[in-house]
């Protein structure tokens, strides 16, 4: 409910419809990557937004938040060594909080995964 929260969630999946280039195009070891940790707290939302949507019966939504944290873990990785384990640790924490309501699916949700 809070417009805040709502709004980073719109933007992240604004955002994953567009072509992703590097803003580190000049990268080296000594790169400083202060968005990481912005990204992981986008992840740890889009698991909490995944477990609403369960709690509130909505399977599609949190299949969908699935979709969205892979896809943005994804796009993470594609960066540099550290944005990749970066981008493994948001597929985990998606597929991990997905994975507790398994239970909840449908058969053909289920199909669709």
């Amino acid at each position: 409910a809070d417009h805040s929260i709502a709004q980073a969630l719109r933007l992240l999946r604004d955002g994953l419809q567009k072509p992703v280039i590097s803003p580190h195009a000049d990268y080296s070891a000594m790169t400083l990557l202060p968005e990481l940790g912005s990204f992981r707290k986008l992840a740890q939302l889009l698991c909490m937004a995944q477990y609403v949507h369960f709690a509130d019966g909505r399977n599609e939504a949190a299949i969908d938040d699935l979709r969205v944290g892979l896809a943005f873990g994804y796009r993470v990785q594609l960066d540099s060594l550290l944005s990749g384990m970066i981008g493994l640790a948001i597929d985990a924490k998606a597929m991990e909080q997905f994975a507790s309501h398994l239970d909840q699916l449908s058969d053909s949700q289920c199909l669709q995964l």
